[in-house]
């Protein structure tokens, strides 16, 4: 693990038990709730490439909710090593940039603030006795990522995605499907239209412990199904597997591990994430 990710995950850590100390003190009927989050991750993989790329990233997530809306922001820093051609949360593209990650060399490293992704929820239809609800979401991943160091596209996307649960006991089941504009830069030329996929459940062990599983096409996955990941041909597809464990009711860490089913997706990923609820 490079220093600079080492140094910023402790900041990040430190942020959200200095932001917990504020919640056990904070007015449990307050009408608004939220959480912070940050964690650490670590992925591989070829990406139908000759050599292999490793991606970490320590993300930092923020979620506000007022009644039926949900707003959420997720600020990524990546340390990247591989092959120019490979984009974090998109896989190979054809990277015509001269500045581009190693300038040019078969391998290069990266590091630095990824692309921002922000997004509203409206859940705008919920069944008390049947025990299920429906949302809709509107995202943009902002093409802030450095593009010289191959953090992102340098384009902006835009998501639409209808997502829907079911309750039945201590099972929930969740699926999504969406749509996404993806933006193209002067060196990246990206495919139109992607279609996102998803559908999984979590399982709920007890009052503490939870699993959980979801597979994807086209999206994040598990961890975070409303970051869109567009791709150039072969969709994303991802298998992911996940516990959770509650300290109390604002504190949650969640382990997990997820295998790629195609080649736009990494051969393996896994890593931690710490939520503050309040």
């Amino acid at each position: 693990m490079g220093i600079k990710v080492l140094v910023i995950g402790v900041c990040a850590t430190s942020l959200l038990w200095a932001a917990g100390a504020s919640a056990e003190d904070a007015d449990s009927t307050d009408s608004v709730s939220g959480s912070l989050a940050s964690g650490y991750s670590h992925s591989s993989g070829k990406y139908g490439t000759a050599s292999t790329t490793t991606i970490e990233t320590i993300p930092l997530l923020a979620s506000v909710s007022f009644g039926d809306f949900t707003f959420d922001a997720d600020v990524p820093y990546l340390n990247v090593n591989g092959a120019p051609n490979v984009i974090p949360g998109v896989g190979k593209v054809t990277n015509t940039n001269p500045k581009k990650r190693g300038n040019g060399a078969a391998k290069g490293s990266g590091s630095g603030i990824g692309d921002v992704v922000l997004s509203a929820s409206y859940d705008f239809y919920t069944s008390e006795a049947g025990k299920f609800g429906f949302d809709i979401t509107g995202s943009t991943k902002l093409g802030n990522g450095d593009k010289n160091q191959g953090l992102g596209t340098g384009a902006t996307d835009y998501t639409v995605e209808l997502g829907a649960y079911k309750l039945l006991g201590d099972l929930s089941l969740n699926g999504s499907v969406g749509y996404t504009a993806v933006g193209s830069s002067n060196y990246i030329k990206l495919k139109k239209n992607v279609v996102l996929l998803s559908g999984g459940g979590i399982y709920k062990l007890d009052d503490s412990w939870s699993v959980g599983a979801n597979v994807g096409s086209g999206g994040q996955g598990a961890q975070s199904p409303k970051v869109l990941r567009a791709t150039t041909g072969t969709s994303t597809r991802e298998a992911t597997e996940f516990v959770s464990y509650k300290f109390s009711s604002n504190w949650k860490l969640q382990v997990y591990a997820s295998e790629g089913l195609s080649n736009a997706s990494p051969d393996f990923a896994g890593g931690a994430t710490i939520t503050l609820s309040f």
